[in-house]
This record gives structure tokens, C-alpha cells and sequence, in this order.
């Protein structure tokens, strides 16, 4: 068993944690808040932010594209370019002022220029080159994008959009890079950069990452060590998967926050158990004295000393509660000698309660036996109503709980010799008892209430009845059956008296088979038993009493 003491220091020890506990779970959840920031929300904002601009772009080179194939006839635009040079230039600055001024195009015909919006885009063979290479990449079906740089006096790149529109008619939007930059430079902290599905890069927020052919990741490593720091790669594919947004998140930052943190933490916990076993032991020594006489007191008290008291001069709660143990001792011992009598005292007003519920069934069905015969018989009359007069003088007449089965049975037999004489051949009885039974004292007019509930529910359904009373010894009790013939009863009001609740048995109804089992409980205890079996054919009633009767109660 723990001690008062030792639980006190456990408890301290136990709930001085706590704070450590709370500060613990904050430092937590800031590690992994920071982390989540950095590395989910921070990258999922740089992402969608660079594919919500992207969209952009692609949404006003499809507008455009509708625009063009629903207005322009192509083998006119072929024939005579110049005709439609005005419209196409009205579709180039409406792409323009969506994206702000960052877009050229040409439309081909196979190798030739129908239309272009800068002329520079075909100065040099190199860019001519690309372009050739860009339309041969061309289908009717779904956009081609890629990286193309320029090669000129300054050296610029732009993102390439090409579709082909007929056979011969393709159309390319050259995208300046400085759109994807203003970008990118909305988003903080974390490096990021756009390349095409070739790894070509064409934006970054650092050229720290690009390589020397303008090549971002090309082996896509998950980390990557730049100048002694390492920085994790999240990509997403976007567009088709033609373009390619990868954010860079530096460990360092979170590396060492974490190793601070836990080292702080650590330390914390030291001190913090020091502190808290030093404090827990001396409020263990303080508070354990008075529970320690308190302990001893109940001990004394356990051991049947009623008259215990107990003395604790602490000024505070211990001290209350010893004032209470003594007056409870007090007490206690007023109520332990008064205790036992109460509980006599309502035992016997229990079993004269249900003595005194058998005189009006008894004189209730006396009575009516005599309204049948005495117009009929009334001699037979005259002996009925003198015998029903012994009947309720011996029911009201005082005695003891028990009696002599033997007188007992008199009146039983006289009973039933009453209702034979009313029901003549549609009643008979029988009555087997030894001897040894009959001189024993046994409660009295037990089996009365059984016999009336054979006569009151056995003529349902049959003419005839039979009712036998068997009374035997064995093994230390008294055994008395009570069977008859009649209609029985529901399997259901069997089961209730047979697996009865002897707790709640006082709150049920107190006639026939339930006084019968509720006098024998109050008299007998769990020595005495009465069980019960019916079905159609009859029932059949066992009492068994103790034969050293109510001494062993």
C-alpha cells in the first residue's frame, strides 16, 4: 500500500510537470507550425500563385486564338497578309494590356512571317533556328510551351506558346520573363524558380541556382547544398506538366531552432524534477503526521474500540476531522447498541403485517361458502359458519412466530374440509406428512395463502381439482410440498418468483406465493427457500426450512 505521504510527493511530483508539459506542447507546436509554414503553406502560396499566373497567360493566348480563328479567313490571311495586319495588331495590344504589356507574336505560314509584332524576334539565324523548331513541335490539339532566349544586343529570354491552327497557318506568343519575375518577387521568403518541361530555367528569385546552360535541378534532387546550406526542393508540375514550379526551403533556419529548442527544454526538465522532489518531500513530511494518527485512530475504531478519539492541534482541516472522527465515535457507539433492536423491532412488524393480511381471505372465502349452502343445507350451514368461527379465532389469536405444524395442520384440514363441503367432488385433497414434521415448530398458517391460490386460479379452465400436501425431513431440513392439478401459471410469473430480487421484495405486492416468500426470507434468511414449478398440467411448491427453525437465523 502507498503511503499518504509518498502519494503527496507523487502528486506534487506528477502535477509539477505540468507547466514543463504546457511549455513543451507550445514549443511543439511552434516547430511545427514554423515548419508547416515554411514548408507547406508558404510553398502551396508560391505554387498556386505562379499557376494562377500562368493561367492567366494561357487563358489570353486562348482567347486570342478564339478570337483569330472565328474572324480571320486563313487563305485570305495568306493571300494578302496586309489586309489583316490592322486586326491582328488589334488582337496584339488587347493580349497586351492583359498581361501587361509582356507579349509578342507572329503568325507563320509554314517557314514565312504573315505577321509579326517585333521584328527582332526573326533578326538572327539563331532565332530563326528556334522558331523552326518550335513549329515543328506544333499540333492542333493543345499548346506547346518551352524556354526560347533571344540573341541580340541584350541577351533576352521569353517563354515560347505555340499552337498550330491549320495545315500550313501556326501562331507563337513569346512571353517576357519579367512576367514570371514580378511574380516570384510577391512571394517571401523562400527561393523559388520556373523552368519548362526541359529544365530551362525561366524565372528565379536567384541565379545561385541556375547553372552555367541556364538549367535549374537538372538531376531533380529532393535537396540541394548551395554554399554550405542545404535547401529542400518542392516541386509541381503545372500546365500539362510543360512548366515546373519548385520552391526552396532552408533546413538550417528549422535544424537550429529545433537543437535550441530541445536543449532548452532539457534543461528545463532537470531542474524542474530537482526542484520538484525537494518540495514534494518536505509537504509529504508536514501533511502525512495527522493522516498518520487519523490512520491509527480508524485502526483502533476497525478493531471494536468504539470509544477511540483522536487528538491533532494543526489549526487547519486535519484538525476538523479529528474533532469529527471523535464525534463520530460518539455516535457510533449510540448507534450500534440501538441498531441491532431497531432491526428486530422491524423485522417482527414485517411478518405481523403479513400475519394480519390472512384474516380477511379468510373470511372472505369462509363467508361465501356459507352463502351457497344455507338455503340448500342449512345444518351444514350451522357447521360451517362454527367452524369458520374457530378459523379466524386461531388466525387473530396471538402467538409466537412459530407454532406445532401439528396444530397448525388442524386448521388447515379444517379449512379444507369446508371447501370440500362447498365443492363437493369437484374438490379433494390429500395430506402426507411424518410424524417427526408434524412435532416440529414451523411459522404460522404458512401454507394457507398456497392452498387459497389453489382453489382461487385452479378452476379456469377445469371442473375438478386436487390438492395434495406432502411433509417430509431430510439432510437437516424440513421439506413441504404443496401440488395441485389445476390450469398453473404463465412461465413468466414463475420465473419472478423464482429468481426474485430478495433487495426489493419488500416494495411487491404481499399475497399468496409472494408472502408466503417473503415471510420465509424474513424468518429464515438464506436458509429458507421456496421454489416454485408450473405448467399446465399443475403446480408444485417446495418450502424448505432449516429444522433448528428461527435459533440459526
Amino acid at each position: 500500500m502507498t503511503t499518504f505521504e509518498e502519494r503527496i510527493k507523487n502528486t506534487f511530483i506528477r502535477y509539477g510537470r505540468v507547466p514543463f508539459i504546457i511549455i513543451l506542447a507550445m514549443t511543439l507546436l511552434i516547430i511545427v507550425s514554423f515548419y508547416a509554414y515554411t514548408n507547406i503553406f508558404q510553398v502551396k502560396q508560391t505554387q498556386s500563385s505562379v499557376e494562377s499566373s500562368s493561367q492567366l497567360v494561357i487563358d489570353a493566348i486562348n482567347d486570342t486564338i478564339d478570337t483569330i480563328e472565328e474572324n480571320i479567313d486563313y487563305n485570305e490571311l495568306i493571300e494578302d497578309p496586309n489586309t489583316y495586319f490592322q486586326t491582328l495588331y488589334q488582337y496584339y495590344y488587347r493580349l497586351n494590356g492583359k498581361l501587361d504589356s509582356k507579349a509578342q507574336f507572329i503568325v507563320f505560314e509554314d517557314n514565312h512571317a504573315l505577321f509579326i509584332s517585333q521584328p527582332s524576334l526573326l533578326g538572327s539565324d539563331y532565332n530563326r533556328l528556334i522558331n523552326s523548331y518550335i513549329r515543328d513541335q506544333l499540333n492542333e490539339d493543345s499548346l506547346y510551351i518551352t524556354q526560347f532566349a533571344e540573341i541580340n544586343d541584350q541577351q533576352m529570354s521569353s517563354l515560347a506558346i505555340g499552337k498550330k491552327l491549320s495545315e500550313n497557318i501556326s501562331i507563337v506568343f513569346y512571353i517576357s520573363v519579367d512576367y514570371f519575375k514580378e511574380v516570384l518577387e510577391q512571394q517571401r521568403p523562400n527561393h523559388a524558380v520556373i523552368a519548362d518541361g526541359f529544365d530551362n530555367v525561366i524565372a528565379t528569385t536567384s541565379k545561385d541556382f541556375v547553372t552555367s546552360v541556364s538549367k535549374f535541378n537538372p538531376d531533380h534532387k529532393k535537396t540541394i547544398d548551395l554554399d554550405h546550406t542545404k535547401y529542400t526542393v518542392y516541386s509541381k508540375s503545372i500546365m500539362d506538366s510543360q512548366l515546373k514550379v519548385s520552391v526552396l526551403v532552408q533546413n538550417q533556419e528549422l535544424y537550429v531552432l529545433a537543437i535550441f529548442i530541445s536543449g532548452v527544454a532539457g534543461l528545463a526538465l532537470f531542474f524542474m524534477q530537482r526542484i520538484n522532489r525537494l518540495s514534494a518531500q518536505k509537504a509529504g513530511r508536514e501533511v502525512s503526521g495527522s493522516v498518520s494518527i487519523l490512520m491509527e485512530g480508524v485502526k483502533r475504531l476497525e478493531e471494536g474500540n468504539l470509544d477511540t478519539h483522536v487528538e491533532i492541534d494543526t489549526h487547519d482541516e486535519f484538525e476538523s476531522l479529528a474533532n469529527a472522527f471523535n464525534t463520530m465515535s460518539d455516535q457510533l457507539q449510540l448507534l450500534m447498541s440501538s441498531n441491532e433492536r431497531l432491526i428486530e423491532l422491524r423485522k417482527n412488524a414485517e411478518i405481523k403485517q403479513l400475519e394480519a393480511q390472512f384474516n380477511p381471505h379468510f373470511l372472505y372465502n369462509s363467508l361465501e361458502t356459507v352463502r351457497y349452502l344455507i338455503e340448500d343445507d342449512p345444518k351444514t350451514a350451522e357447521l360451517l359458519i362454527l367452524n369458520t368461527s374457530k378459523l379466524l379465532r386461531y388466525s387473530i389469536a396471538a402467538s409466537e412466530k412459530e407454532v406445532p405444524f401439528s396444530e397448525d395442520m388442524e386448521y388447515i384440514e379444517l379449512f379444507l374440509h369446508i371447501n370440500k363441503l362447498r365443492l363437493g367432488e369437484r374438490f379433494n385433497y390429500t395430506i402426507e406428512i411424518e410424524e417427526e414434521v408434524l412435532d416440529m415448530n414451523l411459522p404460522k398458517l404458512i401454507l394457507q395463502p398456497l392452498i387459497e391460490n389453489c382453489l382461487k386460479h385452479g378452476y379456469k379452465s377445469k371442473d375438478t381439482l386436487n390438492v395434495g400436501i406432502v411433509g417430509y425431513m431430510k439432510d437437516g431440513y424440513i421439506y413441504i410440498h404443496v401440488i395441485d392439478d389445476g390450469d398453473g401459471m404463465t412461465p413468466e410469473l414463475v420465473k419472478s418468483f423464482n429468481d426474485i430480487d430478495m433487495d426489493t421484495i419488500y416494495n411487491k405486492a404481499r399475497f399468496g406465493v409472494m408472502s408466503v416468500i417473503q415471510r420465509i426470507h424474513l424468518l429464515y434468511g438464506t436458509k429458507g427457500s421456496v421454489y416454485v414449478d408450473s405448467n399446465s398440467s399443475g403446480t408444485h411448491i417446495i418450502i424448505c426450512i432449516p429444522e433448528g427453525g428461527l435459533e440459526i437465523v
